[in-house]
């Protein structure tokens, strides 16, 4: 197993671990997916799990979207998982069982924004701009292999056009992760907002 490999686990786990964070200290009650499988080792295609509300949701870590933008000469994009390159069947976001997807991005400050979307309609958005050629498809490779085709979709356009299905932004801070934090939900309140339009700057 790769040390890339691990690496890439553990930013997944910090993001499931701050989002789970988040719905708790909103007073809600989150599971986080052990490896994928629940305790009968079926595969489980969700990672975090709100046991109060019902509520599945695939949560994506992004730590270097404004690294690659600035390197590019391109706005800050998300990177989508939508099919396997040598079988061409679905995984990613339109594999996972969830309702809900969090994007969640490390900008420059080092603050962890995440950008919820409605899974249906994001997907359904991704799949009409595929039809289209709108949004550019990337293979990331790692180690000489590419496994996968992702959508790279420009963070601004999905925030800010509705039909792309974006819910809310809100600030993860990892003081969430301190079980000695104390944060009342007014605090987090004041760290989401449902109306945000963004620049592609």
């Amino acid at each position: 197993m790769s040390k890339n490999f691990l690496k890439d686990q553990d930013l997944g786990d910090l993001g499931e671990e701050l989002w789970a964070a988040w719905i708790n200290a909103k007073g809600g009650d989150a599971t986080i997916s052990q490896n994928g499988l629940t305790e009968n080792g079926e595969t489980r295609n969700w990672d975090v799990y709100d046991n109060t509300t019902g509520v599945y949701y695939e949560v994506k870590m992004d730590v270097k979207a404004h690294y690659w933008a600035e390197r590019r000469g391109e706005p800050v994009n998300l990177f989508l998982e939508y099919e396997t390159v040598k079988t061409h069947k679905p995984c990613g976001i339109m594999k996972t069982d969830a309702q809900y997807l969090v994007y969640i991005v490390r900008n420059p400050q080092d603050l962890h924004i995440a950008y919820t979307f409605d899974l249906e309609m994001l997907c359904a958005y991704l799949w009409d701009a595929h039809k289209l050629k709108r949004f550019p498809v990337r293979k990331p490779v790692m180690h000489g292999i590419g496994n996968v085709n992702g959508w790279t979709p420009p963070l601004h356009e999905l925030v800010n056009d509705k039909a792309a299905g974006f819910i809310k932004l809100c600030i993860l801070p990892l003081s969430l992760l301190n079980p000695s934090h104390e944060t009342n939900v007014s605090e987090l309140s004041l760290l989401e907002t449902e109306n945000r339009q963004l620049t592609s700057e």
